[in-house]
Order: C-alpha cells, then sequence, then structure tokens
C-alpha cells in the first residue's frame, strides 16, 4: 500500500473479546481516518461489528468523531459503551476518612461523600473492572474540575478502584467540600452520573460485560 501508515490500535472489554486482543497494528492509507480504522478492523473482526453506532473512538486518550484524522496519533483505541485535576483510579481499599484528609476544606460548611460498593444481590459474588487508564483518570479530573465550578465547591475528589473486587468492597468515592450543604449534595450526585456515563471503565458480572451490546447484559 503506497502513502501507508501503520496504527496502534488498543481495545478494552467486549471490543478486546471481538478483536482477541489488547492491542493491534492496522496498515491504512495516510488520509485514513478513525472510522476507517473501525471499519478496516471490523472487515477482519466481524463480532466488532456489533459495536458500530455505539462504540466510543479515541486519539491519543481524548475522544473524537469517526471524520477525525489518524496521521500524527500515537495510538487509535475502540472503547465499548462505558458502565461508568483531583480525580484518579486508585489501587487497594477505599477509605473515606483517608480521603477526606486529602480533600481542601477550608472554609467548608458541609463536606458531602458517596461511597459504592459491590451489591450482593442476584448471585454476584464478585465484579470486575477495567479500564482505558489514562484516560480514565484525566476523564476523572475533567468531571472533579467542572463539578468545582458549576457547583462553587472549594474541592471535588473522585476515587475509582479496578481489578477484582469482592461484595461490600468500595468501588468508587466522590467527595465535595462547600460553604453550604445543597451545592455539596448537588455536585456529588452529578458528578456521580458523570463517571458513569463518560469514564472509560467496564464492569465483569457473571462472565459478562454490563452494557455490552453483545453480553445482553
Amino acid at each position: 500500500m503506497r502513502n501507508a501508515m501503520r496504527v496502534r490500535v488498543r481495545l478494552f472489554a467486549g471490543t478486546r473479546d471481538a478483536v482477541g486482543a489488547g492491542a493491534v497494528d492496522v496498515d491504512l492509507p495516510e488520509s485514513a481516518t478513525l472510522g476507517d480504522v473501525f471499519d478496516a478492523l471490523a472487515r477482519d473482526h466481524p463480532r466488532l461489528g456489533a459495536y458500530r453506532g455505539c462504540a466510543l473512538l479515541a486519539l491519543d486518550g481524548r475522544l473524537q468523531p469517526p471524520t477525525a484524522p489518524v496521521r500524527g496519533a500515537r495510538e487509535a483505541a475502540i472503547l465499548p459503551p462505558v458502565s461508568g485535576g483531583r480525580g484518579a483510579l486508585h489501587e487497594g481499599p477505599l477509605s473515606l476518612d483517608a480521603l477526606r484528609g486529602e480533600l481542601r476544606a477550608e472554609g467548608a460548611g458541609a463536606v458531602a461523600a458517596f461511597l459504592g460498593v459491590v451489591r450482593g444481590d442476584e448471585g454476584i459474588s464478585s465484579l470486575h473492572f477495567e479500564a482505558y487508564e489514562a484516560m480514565a483518570e484525566a476523564e476523572l479530573s475533567r468531571i472533579a474540575e467542572e463539578a468545582a465550578r458549576k457547583f462553587g465547591l472549594l474541592d471535588c475528589l473522585l476515587r475509582h478502584r479496578v481489578g477484582d473486587l469482592a461484595v461490600g468492597e468500595p468501588i468508587v468515592a466522590v467527595l465535595a467540600a462547600a460553604r453550604h450543604r445543597r451545592e455539596a449534595f448537588e455536585a456529588v450526585a452529578w458528578a456521580m452520573d458523570e463517571v458513569k456515563a463518560r469514564v472509560p471503565i467496564w464492569k465483569r458480572q457473571a462472565g459478562r460485560w454490563v452494557n455490552d451490546p453483545t453480553s445482553g447484559g
């Protein structure tokens, strides 16, 4: 292929299962777009076609439309639908008391906190969480910063765990410090909704990726 380039493509959760690898190289014309990357992989891996129209596409850790040119990027990524400055992935147990010590709350009249844990219903004994690490941390940081601006917070902190978690273990923590309680409560609820909608973290439950179009979950 004349005037060709090699594109490194990362895949996660269900898209990784569809392709059979977490990263592959694709040879494409230098004029190729992200949509062309998806189409090329879907031709070789038909199971990936189930994600057409619902997959998120990214270049160098930032979401982009299918029309975005790929030339010059270090890597592309095809992300299945997600399950959900001061945000970060977290290793080890989450403790609200420990996180409270990190919060910049001088002058606060309220500190609101949310801790999401693994439920033990429906026979579930554990969950597995996977993330596109660099992008997830960047998006968690953006959400924390947006929450601080939107609600006039003194500080906002987000933490999300990855890996295997047992029933009762904390998954995600959101803390907000504000001068008044309403802003703190509203910020925590808003930030948690944004985490579920925007951060490239996927949940595997009972052998299926949650919200994945190929799993029925």
